[in-house]
């Protein structure tokens, strides 16, 4: 499907963070500026009381707008990722925020490298400094794996070639994939990320076996690149991971948001300890569905038979917000002007990132990403990313902007 052919209630309203492009390209400069003023602090910072919020708020002024324009630059990418000129915009984006990184490397370095203790009383001299309590306590748990100022500026000018395998894939995989067509009642169908769930429901085995092979095949064909990509990203983490002086990249990972790795070790091993609950399941599915051998292709068959009940999205939106009613009448009343008032992007279309996510910063709109077909396994979806928008508009809502954000083991597993 042309993305021009979907009815503007089912895109997001974009608008709603620049009302044109040439909006983003201003916001593009005011960002370069406030880079200036903020390097202008540069042994500075933490002079006295004054001089640390003055700081703050300044940087944090700077944050705000270029998360702004990275979402912007983000969504609609994403829309179409054959489209040049977005792509073009996601790079500016993402060169800005690599000078960005460099232009600022001293800040972390030149906090770090004072005791602890003086910021604590430029805290209780200041009232307004308060605030950053916590955000200092935890700033300073990265003392011992921050380096110094030049050494920072090195590793922050790689974080776009660090990067590359990553969006190189997203590019890959979502704009130049394609995917064969198959054969169905007469007529031939695109497979497609989107779709292919969908088709896996038939009831034909053999045109799922069909559909499975045909679209693996595909990625088949590019095993040796995408090995390469992700030796690549393995590389970028690992590096990065030994020049800070971590054990690992897990470790750097799991620091970030200051898990220990124990907690990460006890999820994996309880799923070891419990995987005969599923081995039990995949073998009551062979014996259900009157299989001598379980095929990948047969995992998404619905168990009762002639099971094919398929949901409008506006059906969907409905059961979502009636499941959804034990968490209040204030919580149902945004989730449903979060459908009314368009963060969604519902439809696939050609160029568009497959999967579903939820996105935005502190001054956006939660937004959405679907690539919606009427199964329950999207409705599921929907409900899941509707689920992460929600819990970023009360963050946002009851939190000032230094707390506004939270970690994806937070979003995802806590």
């Amino acid at each position: 499907m042309d993305r021009k052919d979907i009815d503007k209630s089912l895109k997001w309203d974009t608008e709603k963070i620049y009302k044109t492009d040439e909006d983003f390209y201003k916001e593009v400069e005011e960002v370069k500026n406030l880079i200036e003023k903020t390097k202008a602090y540069k042994g500075k910072i933490l002079q006295s009381a004054d001089s640390l919020y003055d700081f703050l708020k300044t940087n944090e002024k700077l944050e705000r707008k270029f998360s702004k324009l990275g979402v912007y630059a983000s969504l609609k990418s994403d829309e179409d990722t054959r489209v040049a000129k977005y792509q073009e915009m996601s790079k500016i984006a993402d060169n800005l925020f690599a000078n960005l990184a460099q232009e600022l490397s001293f800040i972390t370095p030149e906090i770090l490298s004072e005791d602890y203790k003086k910021v604590q009383r430029y805290i209780e001299e200041k009232e307004e400094l308060k605030i950053y309590a916590h955000y200092f306590e935890d700033l300073f748990r990265n003392k011992d794996h921050t380096l110094g100022e030049n050494e920072e500026k090195i590793i922050a000018s790689f974080a776009k070639l660090s990067q590359n395998p990553q969006n190189t894939y997203m590019i890959f995989s979502n704009a130049d994939l394609k995917f064969p067509k198959v054969k169905k009642d007469g007529k031939e169908i695109q497979i497609t990320d989107a779709n292919f769930t969908n088709l896996e429901l038939d009831s034909n085995r053999e045109f799922r076996k069909e559909v499975y092979e045909k679209y693996y095949t595909v990625y088949k064909q590019f095993e040796n690149t995408a090995a390469s990509l992700l030796d690549g990203e393995m590389t970028a983490n690992n590096t990065i991971a030994k020049l800070k002086k971590f054990d690992s990249a897990r470790k750097m990972s799991l620091f970030a948001n200051n898990i220990d790795e124990k907690v990460y070790d006890n999820l994996v091993e309880v799923i070891h300890d419990n995987i005969e609950i599923h081995r039990d399941y995949t073998s009551l599915r062979k014996e259900v569905l009157g299989l001598d051998d379980l095929g990948f292709y047969d995992i998404y068959l619905p168990l009762v038979e002639d099971y094919n009940k398929t949901y409008t999205f506006d059906e969907a939106k409905e059961l979502i917000l009636k499941a959804l009613a034990p968490l209040g009448e204030d919580y149902i009343k945004k989730a449903r002007e979060g459908f009314d008032d368009r963060w969604f992007d519902v439809m696939e279309n050609d160029g568009k990132r497959s999967g579903g996510y939820s996105s935005g910063s502190y001054d956006t709109e939660p937004y959405i990403l679907l690539n919606y077909n009427d199964s329950l396994d999207s409705l599921f979806t929907t409900a899941h990313e509707l689920g992460h928008s929600m819990h970023s508009y009360y963050t946002r809502k009851t939190q000032p902007y230094i707390y506004g954000d939270y970690s994806i083991f937070l979003a995802e597993i806590a």
